[in-house]
């Protein structure tokens, strides 16, 4: 890459299945393995200590991935023998890790062969599919324009839950607080570009959430909790005119790399971000 690195970058792997070995006897979720394949190449291929330090306990993670898609066991996986998975990131050094993964000899980079829990296959290509500046995030977001009844629409393409700061306990449910707060929070961590004032506030008195999208889905075992929501939220609020609102357009764009809720960085939490207008035209950002 000639230009400068941006800040934020999703990467996505095509991967091809393995013909001469079948699937794993039990469907598995494949965001466990792909985060300790992605840590174990940087550590071999650029930085223990940066391996090390993208997985202390109790941080915030400065990066996501995505779970397996389509399932390896659908018709449309078994009819090209193609999956793929998405590893994002949120800061420049993470970026420069992934990178390095990707060189020739990296346990990233095309022709590897790879073991996900069990389901062999050879990493075809990848490309950056996705990057974004903070600084122009928060200048696009804080300059836009928005429209009477607009809503922000985030489609979880993976489950999402929670953790409640009263009662420590995971939960599906989905607030505005809970998704721009976390939001918020990761934001605050990985760039100096500021939350407009009582922000907080604004979000406990003037943002609301529409669920009647999502559902409550069984994920098993494999994760910190038992069931998780999926679908859309749709967020809308009465005072549109504020920097806080359009500041969570910025917050829901950055979603897209750093995921939403708990255990981002084994494929939970993934979405989508759209802006749906009064004349019903719902376009992506």
């Amino acid at each position: 890459m000639t230009e400068p690195l941006p800040d934020l970058a999703t990467a996505l792997f095509r991967l091809r299945l393995h013909p001469d070995y079948p699937l794993p006897a039990e469907k598995e979720w494949y965001g466990k393995a792909i985060r300790a394949i992605f840590l174990r190449a940087i550590k071999k291929g650029y930085s223990a200590r940066t391996s090390a330090a993208m997985h202390t306990d109790n941080q915030l993670r400065a990066y996501s991935v995505s779970n397996l898609s389509p399932d390896p066991r659908s018709e449309e996986a078994q009819a090209t023998r193609e999956v793929s998975f998405r590893i994002s990131v949120c800061q420049k050094e993470n970026l420069l890790a992934l990178l390095h993964c990707t060189l020739p000899g990296g346990e990233l980079a095309p022709g590897s062969q790879l073991n996900l829990s069990g389901l062999h296959c050879q990493l075809v290509d990848w490309h950056l599919c996705d990057r974004e500046n903070y600084a122009d995030l928060y200048r696009d977001a804080l300059s836009r324009k928005p429209q009477p009844c607009e809503t922000i629409d985030l489609r979880f393409e993976s489950p999402v839950f929670f953790k409640d700061t009263k009662t420590r306990k995971y939960t599906p449910e989905v607030t505005p607080m809970r998704v721009f707060g976390s939001l918020a929070s990761k934001w605050q961590t990985f760039t100096s570009q500021p939350c407009p004032k009582d922000f907080e506030g604004f979000l406990q008195k003037h943002v609301f959430v529409n669920a009647e999208g999502l559902t409550v889905v069984d994920l098993g075992t494999g994760s910190n909790t038992t069931v998780a929501a999926l679908g859309l939220a749709r967020f809308i609020s009465d005072r549109p005119e504020e920097p806080a609102w359009r500041f969570l357009h910025c917050l829901a764009r950055f979603a897209e790399f750093a995921g939403v809720g708990k255990d981002t960085a084994i494929g939970f939490g993934q979405i989508k971000k759209s802006v749906s207008r009064p004349d019903d035209e719902t376009q992506n950002i």
